[in-house]
């Protein structure tokens, strides 16, 4: 399974990539970057930030994923953002 965590760096988005990556999952975190320290062994960083489409399609090319994980949506154009960055390239959207 392949999912994409947008941030991926905080406690719980953190938790949740052990757990991915404890199935055997492949992950990738989108964001800024800013925190490499946080990064796990084995996800692959595709560096964006979530409010600039163009660099999120820059970042992201023609990857497909399984499930896209939001962590940084907050406001409801966030979600729409999402759907259309993310519309025909995952199976599930999970916002949190």
């Amino acid at each position: 399974m392949r999912v994409l965590i947008i941030g991926g760096t905080g406690n719980i988005s953190a938790a949740c990539t052990d757990e991915a990556m404890g199935k055997g999952y492949e992950v990738f975190h989108l964001n800024r970057g800013s925190r490499p320290e946080k990064e796990k062994p084995g996800v692959k960083v595709l560096k964006a930030d979530i409010r600039d489409k163009a660099a999120v399609k820059a970042a992201i090319g023609t990857l497909h994923f399984d499930a896209v994980v939001q962590f940084l949506a907050f406001r409801p154009e966030h979600v729409v953002a999402d759907m259309e960055l993310f519309g025909g390239r995952t199976g599930q959207y999970v916002l949190i």
